[in-house]
């Protein structure tokens, strides 16, 4: 009996040994690498639309003022031919046509002519216009010096004619107590 308990034996281990192997066999056939590399397509950021126009209000003494829209880059002379061009009236001196504009600015032609009179400096009523003034008429302002002046006219030519009396505090240099020293002496 020792004998067939010892054949039954060797049976039995034969058996496992061969449903292990087969259970090892069949996991090496699916198993999975330690290390996959999976190929994606890189994921693409949605890119935010290009400003391609800048609007801008053209006013004073044009054609047909109103709100245009031109293409970036554009110059304050092609903001006025959008709107039909100058008048007869308009005072191109006090106005630099080759500016560039910019998205949301304010371009005012001035007129030669108050109240039907031809206006030959930029001084009405005993007020200088912000808007037409030139470097010297500026420079007469209270508190107001040749580079300050000058600081005027550049943020004039970029931004377009001021569209009240207190935008001119968005100018550097121009504070609150030195625009109260002027406010009565300028107009647009």
């Amino acid at each position: 009996m020792n004998i067939a308990r010892s054949r039954v034996l060797v049976i039995l281990v034969v058996a496992v040994i061969i449903t292990i192997g087969s259970f090892y066999v069949y996991g090496e056939k699916t198993a999975v690498p330690d290390s996959v590399t999976v190929n994606k397509a890189p994921i693409e950021e949605p890119v935010p639309p290009r400003q391609t126009e800048d609007v801008v209000y053209v006013s004073g003494a044009v054609v047909k003022p109103g709100v245009v829209k031109l293409p970036i880059g554009s110059r304050v002379q092609d903001a006025v031919g959008a709107v039909g061009g100058i008048t007869g009236d308009a005072d191109t001196e006090k106005i630099n046509l080759a500016g560039k504009v910019k998205d949301g600015a304010h371009v005012h032609v001035p007129s030669k002519f108050h109240n039907g009179q031809v206006v030959l400096s930029a001084e009405r009523d005993g007020k200088i216009n912000i808007n037409q003034a030139d470097k010297d008429e500026l420079d007469k302002l209270p508190g107001v010096g040749p580079a300050m002046a000058a600081r005027i006219i550049e943020y004039r030519e970029a931004n377009g004619c001021f569209s009240a009396i207190e935008d001119l505090k968005k100018v550097k240099g121009m504070g609150e107590a030195k625009f109260k020293k002027l406010k009565d002496k300028i107009t647009l």
